[in-house]
């Protein structure tokens, strides 16, 4: 896999930046980087309190993980503090923004209440994983102590060519970061973040082979764009006699939701195979939820069919490509021409592999309408 190469300066080691995430066997000096870069494009202060940071590495981390339910291995610091979160606090819910949940890990730090307490003794774990650890590889020796790190994050701290990027008060839980670093940080806080972000991708891709569009869910959603599934279903359904909810067998009217059949926060895409019409409540029940595939997914696939009978048959056919692209490249007058049984196989082999990995992951499955 290619990487990312650093800009240069003359007098910062970049090429020991360059090295920081090798080797990398957990997730915190991703979500440790991304918080220092947020701290520093938001603040010209040196110093940063080890808190502040925390919160801002648990809220990066905090949509992938409760929204897309990606996989970080349960062994994770960052996985098993937002995990305790998740059971422990109330006010921080699965789909908070990412500045809310900054917020509401403050207030946590604040609240003198035992739950709370523990809460924060809980995040501090990360203490004692990453903040010495990450600045490391500024130090060439082998097996170096945390005790060590300290010491020479001191002394190197203003020598050309061997600054880390900060230096460590222990005893006021704060980092000192370099001021020659602030200044690289902030002129090249756009090529850092990607730099982290593809390492962190490369991570996670090893943990999630098999979960697609992963780039895409590791940061909160943009808004949808059904603008395409609606044309096409509003062109079907205009010509089917009498169609129906495939969830409650009632008649649909023009007023209808767009559904993804897998949940969008598992596939996030709009791409119309996976797309079917249904009425607003039940989209709002259906939610993130897996239906239930032997009560729902012949009829999914017939109305598909139908749909596309329909639609192949209008002078614009485009709108058909997410089709094309989905049953590998097929051409437009052998999708025309697919029988229904052939359909269903090739619809079916999108459908089926995606719902087992993202039952795997812990999406709840065999939703029923009732």
């Amino acid at each position: 896999m290619m990487s990312i190469r650093l800009p240069e300066l003359d007098y910062l080691p970049i090429e020991k930046l360059n090295q920081i995430f090798k080797n990398t066997t957990t997730s915190y000096k991703f979500y440790w980087f991304l918080a220092i870069l947020d701290y520093v494009k938001e603040n010209d202060k040196l110093t940063v309190s080890f808190a502040d940071l925390f919160s801002r590495m648990i809220a990066f981390a905090w949509y992938p993980i409760n929204h897309y339910k990606i996989n970080f291995g349960h062994q994770d610091q960052i996985y098993k503090i937002i995990e305790y979160l998740n059971q422990n606090e109330a006010k921080l819910k699965p789909d908070m923004k990412y500045k809310v949940v900054v917020d509401q890990i403050s207030d946590i730090y604040k609240d003198s209440s035992a739950k709370s307490e523990q809460s924060r003794k809980e995040i501090f774990q990360l203490d004692r994983y990453v903040i010495c650890r990450f600045i490391s590889p500024f130090f060439d020796i082998k097996n170096i102590s945390d005790k060590q790190i300290i010491i020479l994050a001191e002394k190197n701290f203003n020598i050309k060519k061997k600054q880390p990027i900060y230096r460590i008060d222990k005893e006021k839980k704060e980092i000192i970061i370099q001021p020659q670093w602030i200044g690289y940080i902030k002129r090249f806080n756009t090529i850092l973040q990607d730099f982290t972000l593809w390492h962190l991708l490369e991570y996670l891709q090893k943990r999630n082979p098999y979960v697609p569009n992963l780039a895409n869910k590791l940061f909160r959603p943009i808004a949808r764009d059904l603008k395409k599934a609606r044309i096409f279903w509003l062109n079907a359904l205009s010509r089917i006699e009498n169609p129906r909810c495939i969830y409650s067998n009632t008649g649909l009217s023009k007023d209808f939701s767009i559904d993804h059949f897998l949940p969008w926060s598992f596939v996030t895409h709009d791409l119309i195979w996976n797309t079917i019409p249904t009425h607003k409540n039940i989209n709002s029940m259906k939610s993130d939820d897996l239906p239930l595939l032997k009560t729902y997914l012949t009829p999914f696939m017939a109305m598909q069919y139908d749909a596309i009978n329909i639609i192949s048959k209008l002078d614009d056919k485009k709108i058909l490509e997410d089709y094309i692209i989905g049953f590998d490249n097929i051409t437009y007058s052998d999708l025309e021409s697919m029988s229904k049984e052939k359909f269903f196989e090739r619809i079916s082999r999108l459908i089926i592999p995606q719902y087992e990995i993202a039952r795997n992951m812990g999406f709840c499955e065999n939703w029923l309408y009732v």
